[in-house]
């Protein structure tokens, strides 16, 4: 009896190890193709994982499962796990957050702001050095016509003065660029830095702005909170001659670092600025989209950057529709790597530009 009753527990074993499987994908964001790092992968019993700074997750569960992934600025995806199975990729799409959102006033937003910026960045009690891919592109009619690519390293150092952040001193071992129907002027226009750290995140830079922002607190999970923030309605960009984004601070509670800052240009912000455009005549551009995101693991360094700016422009009556994006991806260094490289980036200027003196 002893003997049947130990193999009916083996049999039973055996078929658990074989009613498992392992998934291993990569989480990206939908429409950008960036990797989304720290979400939350769970099945229904509870058990689950995180998405590593790279977005990629290992889980090992049954074939019966049925796995949820969320993270706070995507829409929860849930599916069976036989679907995820051989699946490397897997594509979420970017939701605006309504969560039960408190609105607060702009100076306590701003404090709390700050302490996450000194948070965030007072941690680097040393140089830290990252390496990172830079690809900068521009496209018209969705056809690429100019693009540079460069492998860049950073001097990370912390100001260590409240609300400052960090600065980087930036070298370059590696460029590529190339140019196909671009012109100068198109060149000469995409204005985006070589930025690998950010010092004031757009918010704060002048107080006197503030004013014409609502911002608004919202409970993202149990680890995570949001400050958001978006022009009032009665705010005239064409009065103010100053334009506005809206945006969010995703932080950490822990630690109260940053884990992610988005902006973007809204649509009422938008249709004011073209309005501008429109009245002062000739070639001005008319807004399509602008948007701005980075994101930092736990320990206040950047994991990735994208900054998307799409615009149209009337050309020989014809309206061209242009489009400069430009990403970032970053990893860690060491510093003989960093001390190995000779040329340095004049941060003032693009990777287009760059060229010129490299």
């Amino acid at each position: 009896m002893k003997k049947v009753f130990l193999l009916i527990i083996l049999i039973l074993t055996n078929l658990s190890i074989y009613s498992q499987i392992k998934i291993n994908a990569k989480l990206v964001d939908k429409e950008l193709g960036l990797p989304i790092p720290f979400a939350s992968v769970a099945t229904q019993g509870g058990q689950g994982t995180t998405s590593n700074p790279e977005g990629i997750f290992t889980l090992v569960c049954s074939k019966n499962d049925s796995i949820t992934i969320s993270h706070i600025a995507y829409t929860p995806l849930k599916v069976k796990a036989t679907q995820l199975v051989g699946v490397s990729r897997i594509e979420m799409q970017e939701q605006v957050q309504e969560i039960s959102p408190i609105v607060v006033n702009a100076s306590t937003a701003r404090k709390d702001i700050q302490r996450a910026i000194d948070s965030t960045f007072k941690s680097l009690n040393t140089v830290e050095y990252i390496a990172f891919h830079q690809t900068d592109k521009i496209l018209k009619s969705n056809t690429i016509i100019a693009e540079v690519s460069a492998k860049i390293y950073g001097e990370i150092i912390g100001l260590g003065k409240a609300g400052k952040g960090s600065s980087c001193i930036l070298k370059t071992s590696q460029f590529n660029i190339q140019t196909n129907n671009a012109t100068s002027e198109d060149t000469d226009e995409f204005n985006f830095l070589p930025l690998a750290y950010i010092n004031t995140f757009g918010v704060g830079i002048n107080k006197k702005q503030d004013r014409f922002l609502l911002f608004s607190f919202q409970e993202g999970s149990d680890s995570l909170v949001v400050i958001s923030f978006h022009p009032q309605k009665n705010y005239n960009p064409e009065k103010e001659r100053y334009a506005l984004l809206s945006g969010r601070f995703t932080i950490e509670k822990a630690t109260w670092r940053i884990r992610e800052v988005h902006f973007e240009l809204d649509s009422l912000t938008r249709e004011r600025i073209n309005r501008i455009a429109v009245k002062e005549g000739g070639n001005k551009k008319r807004f399509v989209n602008y948007t701005f995101t980075m994101q930092f693991n736990k320990s206040g360094l950047p994991i990735n950057f994208t900054r998307d700016f799409t615009f149209t422009r009337q050309n020989q009556n014809k309206k061209e529709e242009t489009r400069y994006l430009s990403i970032q991806v970053y990893s860690s260094a060491s510093e003989t790597e960093y001390n190995g490289i000779k040329t340095k980036i004049n941060g003032r200027k693009t990777l287009f530009t760059q060229k010129k003196t490299l």
